[in-house]
């Protein structure tokens, strides 16, 4: 509704001042259906006060041009000022005309304090207030200085009635009523549709991410399938053809030729074995705790099926679904569990391996154990353990060793990730 009384520059309701300037257009349309009855009253039942009717009309004539100003003016901080300005001279020419530091006028005073520091700004209420102080200082010293007897301010109080108090203070209670319950209308709203947008971002954003996600994972699964057709299938190749020949090789006693034959197909396995931990971790399911589970588990059943090790393992999840790791850890995992696995199975001379992942204190707990020999962790050569130490630090885990004559033990805490769509 009020838009009409608005330049067009200031109807736009994402204007950064559009709040201010709603307030600011409620106050002076309050303040002007005050003033005109109020100076009727002044100039009927004080017609000789000329000042004071005067000084009303003046009040009446500077917030009636503030609406023009609003209609007319593109920049609400010019109509701002002016009014900012102006609305202190007919307020100080009242107070020190109707009782000066007694007069109900300086209710206006506080007005004007609140509602600029609202609608402008706290550093131009904090100069106004300044200005009001340094006023009443001189009211206070004038006032003094006067002879009782002849004391304008007094003689002012003494000769008009409780009505004009009764006007003033209804007038100020009215007005700051409406300027809290403007704002605080005006707020509200405001904050309503902040929050709104702000969902809205939240759940564009989340979308977002979640068909990035998405994204990236297909573009993994599809690149480490790529891979292990290309790399897989020919190293895969060449073991099969050396294998061949060694057989082949082997009729005719030729030892040289089945040692460096012997060497690549042991070399080709090897590196066969290492791209498929690499096909894997490229992959997305890798991040995945459950995943790097199974990967594990299967491993480490293949591994110690052969040399008539006991592998015994557990998986304790609530949600298998959830808990994932940032990309890459689960490289670096499967890397330490294949070294202790394969340590234990070299140097431990144990016949059972327990193998466990879990959730402890909101981070993946790994647990490595076997009931071998043990060592001297201080006289072992520690470069495979000094490698699973850095790895564990580079995904930011713990690591925790302890080795005695009934076994070995290794457990892993490393910080994971939760999905939150």
């Amino acid at each position: 509704m009020i838009d009409i009384f608005l330049h067009k520059n200031l109807r736009d309701t994402k204007h950064k001042q559009y709040r201010n300037i709603k307030i600011y257009f409620w106050c002076v349309i309050v303040l002007i259906a005050f003033l005109i009855p109020y100076c009727i009253y002044f100039a009927v039942y004080y017609p000789n006060d000329t000042v004071k009717i005067w000084n009303n009309y003046i009040c009446v004539s500077l917030f009636a041009f503030s609406l023009v100003l609003l209609r007319f003016a593109p920049s609400f901080k010019f109509t701002l000022v002016y009014g900012a300005i102006l609305s202190y001279i007919p307020i100080m020419i009242s107070v020190y005309h109707t009782g000066g530091l007694y007069s109900a006028d300086l209710a206006w005073v506080f007005v004007c304090l609140v509602t600029q520091s609202l609608i402008i700004e706290y550093w131009w209420g904090s100069v106004a207030t300044l200005l009001i102080v340094s006023f009443l200082v001189y009211l206070y010293i004038y006032e003094n200085q006067l002879d009782s007897a002849h004391n304008i301010f007094k003689n002012y109080l003494l000769t008009h009635n409780n009505t004009h108090y009764f006007f003033t203070w209804t007038f100020v209670v009215i007005l700051l009523a409406v300027v809290v319950g403007t704002f605080g209308r005006v707020l509200s709203n405001t904050n309503k549709k902040l929050e709104a947008l702000s969902n809205q971002k939240i759940n564009e954003l989340e979308i977002l991410i979640k068909q990035k996600t998405e994204e990236m994972s297909e573009f993994r699964g599809k690149l480490a399938r790529d891979f292990h057709d290309e790399m897989g299938n020919r190293l895969a190749s060449i073991n099969i053809l050396s294998q061949s020949i060694l057989v082949t090789l082997a009729q005719q006693e030729n030892s040289a030729s089945i040692k460096m034959l012997d060497s690549i197909s042991r070399h080709s396995k090897e590196l066969f074995d290492g791209t498929k931990d690499f096909i894997w971790s490229i992959d997305f399911k890798s991040d995945y705790l459950f995943e790097l589970y199974i990967y594990l588990r299967e491993f480490g059943e293949q591994y110690f099926s052969d040399i008539e090790v006991s592998f015994v393992s557990s998986c304790i999840l609530s949600d298998q679904s959830l808990y994932h790791f940032p990309a890459t850890t689960g490289r670096h995992i499967i890397l330490m569990c294949k070294e202790i696995m394969t340590n234990a199975a070299k140097h431990a001379s144990c016949t059972e391996v327990t193998f466990e992942i879990g959730i402890r204190n909101n981070m993946a707990y790994i647990f490595l154990s076997d009931n071998g020999v043990g060592f001297n962790i201080k006289e072992v050569p520690s470069r495979g353990i000094s490698n699973i130490k850095k790895r564990t630090n580079e995904i930011n885990g713990l690591h925790e060793l302890r080795s005695s004559p009934q076994g070995t033990v290794h457990e892993f805490y490393i910080p994971l990730q939760k999905h939150s769509f």
